[in-house]
């Protein structure tokens, strides 16, 4: 009695499941709107080669795999350059397809781009659907650094960067073949590394740099793909150095009397000047003296004079000295302007530039 018990206990669990899986089954052929939208598209599409800068454009495919109506609310870009025709919002009905035409411009520095296309929809399962456009970068120019900084630089001063120029994944080019690194400043200088066997230069700035901050631009040329990148250059210079009186005026008796001149030299960083190092100038005249203090390393007192009771100068000439310290760059002038006179008018003024009569 047992037994027959269990055997129809199992026949009517077995019916039970039989029951559920046709319910199942009916509920599948029936109202299929309870599924919902449903965005179906391909995730990596390849869309051929091309160079950089180069626009592509590449059609994606929607297909809605659900029961009512897929809306499409946004498709976009990673780059936020790229163009996308038709412009949503539409709808796909169940069932259908509708195709999208995506235009991008290539760029980066690897050998394929990748533009990742975002799709916004109302399918639950996936508000937004992500898809890879990827394109084979045949050909390219790059330069390392993007963007060449020298910052606050002394006038004078000996300052200089590398430039390279590179191929595919970053490396360095191997040759400087049908390549061209051009300056639109002539104080801007550029020369082939010499220490390097691929597409190296050195970017110096010239010793004629004019004072100031300025945006020179280096233009990097490939004449074997016919293409160009800039390079902005961004440099401030200013004076290390400030020498007082900028600017002398001196008379034929100031000569003959051997009026000394005094030039006091301060560094404006208030860094150490250094040691004294020398002058240039006209050729007669010498150093009287020189003083500096140990607790004032950023100031030197350098007195000038002439060494002969007639020397050789034009009396309508502009000469210029300039003072050299070991510890920073020669960077500060001093105009000297001689011219004959003898009235006592033209010699008070000299004596207002910077002749003093009493210095030893």
């Amino acid at each position: 009695m047992r037994c027959s018990f269990s055997r129809l206990a199992g026949r009517l669990l077995c019916l039970m499941a039989v029951a559920a899986s046709l319910a199942a089954l009916s509920g599948c052929d029936g109202d299929s709107s309870e599924l919902g939208p449903r965005l179906l598209v391909n995730r990596r599409i390849q869309v051929g080669e091309g160079r950089i800068g180069d626009t592509v454009k590449s059609a994606i495919v929607f297909r809605n795999a659900g029961g009512t109506v897929l809306n499409v609310k946004r498709v976009r870009t990673s780059c936020g350059c790229g163009s996308v025709e038709p412009e949503p919002p539409f709808a796909i009905s169940p069932g259908e397809e509708k195709e999208v035409s995506v235009q991008f411009r290539i760029g980066g520095r690897k050998r394929e781009h990748v533009e990742k296309v975002f799709i916004e929809t109302d399918d639950p399962s996936m508000r937004i659907a992500t898809v890879d456009l990827i394109a084979v970068v045949t050909e390219g120019l790059f330069a390392r650094p993007s963007v060449i900084d020298f910052g606050i630089t002394p006038m004078g001063e000996v300052k200089q960067q590398s430039l390279q120029i590179l191929s595919w994944g970053g490396e360095l080019r191997s040759n400087r073949e049908g390549v061209q690194v051009i300056s639109d400043a002539p104080w801007l200088k550029v020369e082939e590394d010499e220490e390097s066997d691929g597409a190296a230069y050195v970017v110096a700035l010239g010793k004629d740099a004019p004072l100031g901050r300025h945006t020179p631009t280096l233009i990097v040329r490939d004449n074997n793909i016919g293409e160009e990148v800039s390079v902005p250059v961004h440099v401030d210079l200013r004076r290390l150095v400030m020498v007082v009186p900028s600017a002398i005026t001196i008379a034929e008796e100031d000569i003959v009397s051997k009026q000394p001149m005094r030039f006091v030299i301060k560094r404006l960083d208030g860094g150490s000047l250094g040691r004294f190092a020398g002058f240039s100038g006209p050729s007669d005249l010498t150093v009287f003296s020189v003083r500096q203090e140990p607790e004032s390393p950023d100031i030197a007192c350098v007195v000038l004079r002439f060494s002969a009771e007639s020397p050789s100068v034009d009396w309508r000439q502009t000469e210029q000295v300039a003072f050299a310290f070991d510890a920073c760059p020669s960077d500060g002038l001093a105009s000297i302007i001689t011219y004959r006179s003898n009235s006592q008018e033209a010699s008070n003024e000299a004596v207002k530039g910077g002749l003093h009569e009493d210095d030893d």
